[in-house]
C-alpha cells in the first residue's frame, strides 16, 4: 500500500500511502504532543496541510505494522506514538434521540456544538447502508433499535463494531484487525453509552499490547499527549 517516501534532508519527509485509486501524502515528523484541539488547529494554520480522516489514519497505521517498508524511520515513529500516546481521528460523536451521529471535524470547531436532529434526514439522503451503519457525506449514523443485531443495545449503548466502522469505515476496520492480528492481539472498540450527555471524540492507541479505539470529551484529562501526522493538500 505504501508507494514511496521523499526525504527533504532536514529531518522532514513525505510519506506516500495508496488511497483507493489515488494516494495520500502524510507529512513527517508529526505534530504534538498536546490536546486534540491544539494540534488540530496547528495543522489547519499551516499552509498546505489538512487533518487526516479516520480511514487515512488507519491506512497509515497498517503500513507501520504490516507494510513492505514498515522498518523505515517514519513508520517506526507511527508505532512509537501509537504505543506511547494517541492518534486522534478528529471526529465528533453525538448521542441523539434517534441514534448515534459520527461526524468528521476537519475544521476543529464542531466539538462544542450540539447536533441539530432536524438536519439528520437531509444529511443522509443517498446514504449507503453497511449492516445498519448509514454512511452519508461527512456523517455516519447508527440508529437506535437497529434491525442489525449487535449495533445497539439499550443497556450497553452503541456497539464497538458499529462505532469502529462509523469512525474508520469498513476498510479501516479490516486494516486495523490485520494490525491487531500481526501484534498477536485484538482490536478493541469501546461502546458509546446510549445516554452520553456530551459529544465525544475518538482516538487510536495501543495499551497493554491491545489496539484500542477510545472515546473521550475534548479538554478532559484523557485528551492529552496526542500526535497527528498531517496530510498534504
Amino acid at each position: 500500500m505504501a508507494i514511496g517516501i521523499h526525504r527533504y534532508g532536514n529531518g522532514k519527509s513525505d510519506v506516500y500511502v495508496k488511497h483507493g485509486d489515488s494516494r495520500v501524502v502524510f507529512a513527517y515528523p508529526p505534530i504534538g504532543p498536546d490536546d486534540s484541539m491544539v494540534i488540530g488547529k496547528t495543522v489547519l494554520m499551516t499552509n498546505g496541510l489538512r487533518l487526516p480522516t479516520g480511514l487515512e489514519t488507519a491506512r497509515l497505521i497498517y503500513e507501520a505494522y504490516c507494510g513492505e517498508h514498515y522498518d523505515l524511520p517514519e513508520f517506526e515513529a507511527v508505532r512509537k506514538f501509537l504505543e506511547k500516546s494517541k492518534l486522534p481521528l478528529f471526529n465528533n460523536n453525538f448521542v441523539t434521540s434517534k441514534g448515534l451521529v459520527v461526524m468528521d471535524d476537519s475544521d476543529c470547531v464542531s466539538f462544542n456544538r450540539r447536533f441539530d436532529e432536524r438536519t439528520l434526514e437531509g444529511k443522509l439522503v443517498g446514504a449507503r447502508n453497511v449492516e445498519g451503519v448509514l454512511f452519508g457525506e461527512g456523517i455516519r449514523f447508527i440508529p437506535r433499535n437497529s434491525e442489525y443485531a449487535g449495533n445497539f443495545d439499550e443497556a450497553s449503548g452503541f456497539s464497538g463494531w458499529g462505532v469502529a466502522v462509523a469512525s474508520v469505515d469498513v476498510e479501516g476496520y479490516e486494516l486495523l484487525q490485520e494490525v491487531a492480528s500481526r501484534l498477536g492481539t485484538h482490536f478493541e472498540c469501546d461502546y458509546i453509552g446510549s445516554d452520553e450527555p456530551e459529544s465525544t471524540t475518538s482516538a487510536l492507541s495501543i495499551k497493554n499490547y491491545v489496539l484500542e479505539l477510545v472515546h473521550f470529551a475534548r479538554d478532559s484529562e484523557l485528551d492529552e499527549r496526542n500526535y497527528v501526522f498531517p496530510v498534504r493538500k
